[in-house]
């Protein structure tokens, strides 16, 4: 069987929805309070995980554990925290994939005991 374009579009498309939902649901339970400080809780959650997705892939962050976290970094650092220099240094490494530039964003926070500047 082969697939069509506009089929597979249909089927990612459906993946996509999918892991908004569970990433909402996710971030709901962890991070109730952070949400509804930000002004993203209930419906508007689903939004800020496509624009989290949206603003990762910006830096080829394309896997789902790593949107993720990019989205709980947004949460816990602040919602435009890719614009601080600490973090768009690592961010927009040159010949870096996703993956690793968000390990290489796990252990500046890990191992770094003063706020990032």
């Amino acid at each position: 069987m082969k697939l069509r374009p506009d089929q597979l579009d249909l089927f990612a498309g459906a993946r996509e929805d999918a892991f908004v939902t569970a990433t909402a649901r996710m971030l709901q339970r962890r991070y109730a309070p952070r949400l509804e400080a930000h002004g993203l809780a209930g419906d508007k959650t689903e939004s800020f995980v496509r624009e989290s997705a949206d603003r990762a892939r910006r830096y080829d962050v394309l896997n789902e554990a790593d949107i993720r976290m990019f989205c709980e970094c947004r949460l816990l650092l602040g919602l435009k925290f890719d614009a601080e220099p600490w973090a768009r240094e690592i961010l927009t490494t040159a010949d870096v994939d996703g993956e690793t530039k968000m390990n290489m964003l796990d252990e500046r926070l890990l191992f770094t005991r003063e706020e990032p500047t």
